[in-house]
């Protein structure tokens, strides 16, 4: 196995453990690190995984953001958890549409081109000063892709353990 499904497999077992030690909604799910440490599992960065229950109390995958919101879905419908938690994450900046593997803002002009052309990477995108990113406005460059990628890394996923096992 790859090391996302790794984590998709660990964090389904560590919520399965959850469901069946009948653990409260919101709880937090944690696993001990490889240097014997417990720690809270974050499947991308700025986000925690948490065991949630839906009315008829059956378990449901969170992810919590640091603001406290927390969405969750039934962990048979998570293709990935990392990718399930860049999503949350992404979707709370912003950047609500997928094009081209890219979570993109429409709110801006380089966003809403890219969802008109259907591309994170279009002509004209590059050093043109109507299509600019960050809160210092820079330019893109010619090999720039608007948005963020869709797809969280197995290395910002914590604890390690997680990806190992």
């Amino acid at each position: 196995m790859s090391a996302a499904q790794n984590i998709t497999a660990n964090i389904g077992a560590l919520l399965k453990a959850a469901h069946a030690s009948r653990a409260d909604a919101g709880t937090v799910l944690t696993l001990t690190d490889s240097k014997g440490i417990i720690q809270q599992v974050r499947p991308c960065s700025g986000t925690t995984a948490t065991y949630e229950k839906d009315k008829a109390g059956n378990a449901l995958l969170g992810i919590k953001l640091p603001n406290g919101t927390v969405v969750s879905r039934p962990f048979d419908k998570v293709p990935a958890a990392i990718t399930f938690a860049t999503e949350v994450a992404e979707s709370n900046k912003g950047n609500r549409v997928l094009v081209g593997g890219r979570w993109v803002d429409t709110d801006t002009p380089a966003g809403a081109k890219a969802v008109e052309l259907n591309s994170s990477n279009f002509k004209g995108l590059g050093n043109n000063p109507e299509y600019t990113w960050g809160k210092a406005a820079k330019l893109y460059s010619a090999k720039s892709h608007v948005g963020t990628s869709a797809c969280g890394t197995a290395a910002s996923t914590f604890p390690d353990t997680l990806r190992n096992c």
